[in-house]
């Protein structure tokens, strides 16, 4: 892991860039959990329900489809945080709530 960036309080955050991040939704206000469609405010509500701390944290990305090498940009994001976790790529929302609310479909026995 690396530093991608500093959170608002200056802690760094570890991670890797957003190209590899496969569990980001494309469109930033709604999520795909088990089969249906639930808006970003649906899920920061249950998140806050299971006891999760919802904090503002700034996270640093290289994109490594820029065409003459990396591009590096900032954006802010929803972090769900229990106990003494930092915010950190792991912890925002939409990593949290497949976490949390993704159901493992395994095929049945048939016997």
């Amino acid at each position: 892991m690396e530093i991608i960036g500093y959170d608002i309080k200056g802690h760094s955050i570890y991670g890797k860039s957003e190209s590899k991040n496969k569990n980001k939704p494309k469109d930033m206000n709604t999520l795909k959990l088990n089969g249906f469609e639930y808006n970003k405010e649906e899920i920061l509500e249950a998140l806050r329900k299971k006891g999760y701390l919802l904090l503002e944290a700034e996270f640093f990305f290289q994109d490594e489809t820029f065409p003459n090498g990396y591009e590096t940009f900032r954006r802010t994001e929803k972090c769900a945080v229990k106990g003494a976790e930092m915010p950190e790529e792991k912890n925002i929302w939409y990593n949290v709530a497949i976490r949390e609310f993704q159901k493992k479909f395994t095929k049945p026995p048939l016997i």
